[in-house]
């Protein structure tokens, strides 16, 4: 309800960005977010933000393109 959204990298291969989007704005960068290697899922750190989208690239890519929190986004249909 409160659009707040958390993921972890299990299994997950390689590091991610993570940016949460709410409206067309960016809310929140988790850069190069590492693969989460444990067996138990509590022990996977939690990547958390406000957004009801949520794009996933390649880690330290947001970097490489200056995307930023506060960057309007534009969506082609």
């Amino acid at each position: 309800d409160d659009d707040t959204n958390c993921f972890w990298m299990k299994k997950c291969t390689i590091p991610l960005d993570i940016i949460f989007i709410e409206g067309l704005t960016i809310t929140k960068i988790h850069h190069d977010c590492p693969p989460c290697k444990s067996k138990k899922d509590e022990d996977c750190e939690n990547y958390c933000g406000r957004g009801r989208l949520i794009l996933e690239i390649r880690g330290g890519s947001a970097e490489e393109l200056k995307i930023k929190k506060g960057d309007e986004i534009k969506l082609l249909v």
